[in-house]
């Protein structure tokens, strides 16, 4: 039976589940969405967005990350980033989100700034998007998700 609606943030609801069940859940999304549906029945996007994200394999990537050095951690966070990027038709702000929540939650280190064009013409110049992005990094994950 559904627990009631829950006035946790959702990264709190995420952090307690893993904590029951484990970071390798992460590598189930389909067991993820069950357990956060019965967990936050009143958080659909938050579900529906982590649970997305853990579908284009972010799960398994950022646990991979665990125990390496902080740097091949922030890589490996940045590449997660730009692969789902890459792959689906999710705003960059919200895998972002996503992925980082994730990451904290389980220990990876995070990058603190927004990813650098290394020469790739995928990037968009400097300018309004650079600026927006940055503010994105101002706010918190509650702020973002209640959009």
């Amino acid at each position: 039976m559904p627990k009631k609606p829950t006035d946790n943030s959702f990264p709190e609801i995420l952090k307690e589940m893993i904590g029951k069940y484990g970071k390798d859940v992460l590598k189930d999304p389909a067991r993820v969405n069950a357990l956060l549906a019965d967990l936050a029945p009143d958080k659909n996007k938050q579900r529906e967005l982590v649970c997305r994200v853990l579908q284009e394999g972010a799960g398994t990537a950022l646990l991979s990350a665990l125990g390496k050095p902080e740097a091949e951690q922030q890589a490996a966070v940045m590449r997660c980033i730009r692969k789902i990027k890459e792959n689906t038709d999710i705003s960059e702000g919200a895998i972002t989100l996503a992925v980082r929540t994730i990451a904290e939650i389980i220990g990876v280190h995070c990058p603190s700034a927004c990813p650098e064009n290394r020469g790739g013409s995928s990037a968009s110049p400097p300018g309004e998007k650079e600026k927006k992005y940055y503010a994105f990094q101002r706010r918190t994950v509650e702020q973002v998700l209640h959009e």
